[in-house]
C-alpha cells in the first residue's frame, strides 16, 4: 500500500488499551513494505488501529507521519524511518521483529516515540544511525519517552556513530521514563564506526597487558564466647524505719485589744477655674 496523500487511515474498531486485540489487518504478503510513505508530503498522514504484518518493513517512510494504536508483528523492521521521515510513534505494540523494531536512518526531522511496548526484538528495540551526510541545518530533537523495551536480542536502544562524524551532528535525543529490561547486550548502546553489532567481548589495545588478578581473600569469623547462665542474686534485706514526730504543746495566745484611733480629715478647699 502506497500512502501518498495526507489522509487518516483508521480501523473501524481497535483497542486503544491493548492493540494486540485489533482485528483489521494490513498484510504485506511478504513484500518489501506493508505501507510505503514516499517523500514530499507536506502534512502528516495517520495510520491508526491496525494489525500490520508479513513484510520486510511494516511501515517505510520518507515523510513525517503518525502511527498509533497499531500491533506490529511478523516483519523484519516494523517501522523504518528514512531521510525526511519523522512525526509521532505512540501507543503501539511491537512483537518479535526479526531485526530492529524501530529503525532510524539519516534522522533530519523531529520525532516523538512514546508509550510503546517493544517486545523481544530480534536485534535492537530502537536503532538510530547518525550518518554524517544528512546532518540537518537546524537542531532537531528526537524524544523517546515512557516506552517499555523488553527482551531485545542486542541493545534496548542503540546509537551508531559514523567515521568522520563531527562532534555535534545537530541532533538532540531525550530519553526519559523508559523501562528497558532483559536486553542481551546493553540497555543503551553506543557504537562506533557504523558498527551495529556489539562485540562479544572487549579486547585490549596492543602493548597493554592485563593487570594481575586480585588474590582471593578468606574471611574468618570467630564465634562469640558462650555466655553462662545468669548468676543467682542474693536478695537485699528489707530495712524498716519508723519516724517518730514528737507532739508539740498547744499554746494559747491572748492579744490585747488595740485602742481605737481617730482620723481627722481636713477638707481640701475647692478650686474654681475660670476661663476668660
Amino acid at each position: 500500500m502506497v500512502l501518498n496523500k495526507v489522509v487518516t487511515l483508521t480501523a473501524e474498531i481497535f483497542d486503544q488499551l491493548n492493540p494486540v486485540n485489533n482485528t483489521t489487518v494490513i498484510d504485506g504478503m511478504g513484500g518489501s513494505s506493508a505501507i510505503l510513505i514516499p517523500a514530499g508530503l507536506t502534512q502528516m498522514p495517520v495510520v491508526r488501529g491496525f494489525v500490520i504484518q508479513n513484510s520486510v518493513d511494516g511501515i517505510q517512510s520518507s515523510s513525517e507521519f503518525i502511527a498509533e494504536f497499531n500491533y506490529f508483528h511478523s516483519s523484519f523492521k516494523p517501522t523504518n524511518y528514512q531521510m525526511g521521515a519523522g512525526g509521532i510513534n505512540r501507543n503501539n505494540v511491537y512483537f518479535k521483529s526479526n531485526d530492529d523494531a524501530i529503525h532510524l536512518d539519516d534522522v533530519n526531522r523531529p520525532l516523538l516515540i512514546e508509550n510503546n511496548r517493544i517486545l523481544y526484538a530480534g536485534d535492537d528495540g530502537i536503532e538510530i544511525s547518525l550518518q554524517n551526510t544528512s546532518i540537518p541545518r537546524a537542531l532537531i530533537e528526537v524524544d523517546i519517552w515512557n516506552n517499555m523495551i523488553i527482551g531485545s536480542r542486542e541493545d534496548g536502544i542503540q546509537f551508531i556513530d559514523y567515521t568522520n562524524d563531527p562532534l555535534d551532528t545537530n541532533r538532540r535525543f531525550v530519553i526519559a521514563g523508559n523501562l528497558i529490561a532483559n536486553s542481551a547486550k546493553a540497555g543503551i548502546g553506543l557504537m562506533p564506526s557504523a558498527n551495529a553489532a556489539p562485540p562479544p567481548s572487549a579486547t585490549l589495545p596492543p602493548g597493554v597487558t592485563p593487570a594481575s588478578p586480585v588474590p582471593s581473600s578468606t574471611l574468618t569469623f570467630t564465634p562469640l564466647p558462650t555466655v553462662s547462665p545468669a548468676a543467682t542474686l542474693t536478695p537485699v534485706p528489707t530495712i524498716t524505719s519508723t519516724v517518730v514526730t514528737p507532739a508539740l504543746p498547744t499554746a494559747t495566745s491572748t492579744l490585747a485589744p488595740t485602742a481605737a484611733s481617730t482620723l481627722a480629715i481636713t477638707p481640701t478647699p475647692q478650686l474654681t477655674i475660670l476661663q476668660i
